[in-house]
């Protein structure tokens, strides 16, 4: 076969001249395969050589104005797509993990920590407020009281502390502005939780609790997403 009528063969057409097949014995389906490629037959020669056939233009002006179609349709329909959950993780709990479990949950971002404990001893509740409702107290309300009240963008960032296999004895929250809520006394086994992403924050706590303190905890981070038409949050994580 002349190589200069053939300088870039297809690949369908390699195969068949390989297996010995004549071209007008193929069927159409191949014969496609063949058009598709961007080659013809020589009229008229007995040998039935294909030459690249340069009137078959498979991207033309038309493809590329639908390609350009689509790929703008598919960025306005990730645009207007409810987020995906991509930047949630979770720090294990710690503690020893008897009695009832807990999950806090609100709408929006937190605004408040409240965390209760008994002097010399462990943590007996914890509470969070969102931006637009707050979490059941979890554990109770009995002992010294002390709350960290978050400014507009500040979030929870890092928690960390100390606990037992009975009781949780510490626990440090962290903001994104640097300051921290120490309640506890800082005895036994240290724990520390922070979120996976950079971008994430605290959006809720777990564990379990039974009639005088927290028992174990665990931590939930996400990113909570701005609504801008009605100023509220949407949290992101589950």
């Amino acid at each position: 076969m002349d190589k200069k009528l053939l300088q870039t063969p297809s690949e369908p057409y390699r195969v068949l001249r390989k297996a010995g097949k004549d071209i007008s014995a193929v069927p159409v389906s191949q014969c496609q395969l063949i058009l598709c490629s961007g080659l013809k037959l020589v009229s008229g020669d007995p040998n039935r050589r294909l030459v690249p056939d340069c009137s078959v233009c498979l991207w033309t002006p038309s493809h590329t104005r639908m390609f350009s179609y689509l790929v703008f349709a598919v960025l306005c329909a990730s645009c207007m797509a409810k987020p995906a959950l991509v930047h949630y993780s979770y720090s294990r709990a710690v503690g020893g993990g008897s009695g009832t479990s807990f999950s806090t949950n609100g709408e929006g971002r937190i605004t408040a920590v409240r965390v209760w404990e008994i002097s010399n001893a462990y943590i007996t509740g914890i509470h969070l407020r969102y931006d637009h409702n707050s979490s059941a107290t979890v554990g109770r309300r009995y002992g010294t009281v002390n709350e960290l009240n978050l400014f507009d963008e500040e979030v929870i960032v890092q928690i960390s502390g100390k606990y037992h296999s009975n009781y949780i004895y510490q626990l440090i929250f962290v903001t994104s502005r640097g300051r921290t809520l120490i309640v506890g006394q800082p005895t036994q086994s240290s724990f520390n939780f922070y979120p996976a992403h950079p971008d994430a924050e605290l959006r809720l706590l777990s564990g379990r609790y039974n009639g005088n303190g927290i028992t174990s905890l665990g931590a939930h981070w996400g990113v909570v997403f701005m609504d801008q038409n009605s100023n509220s949050t949407k949290g992101g994580s589950a």
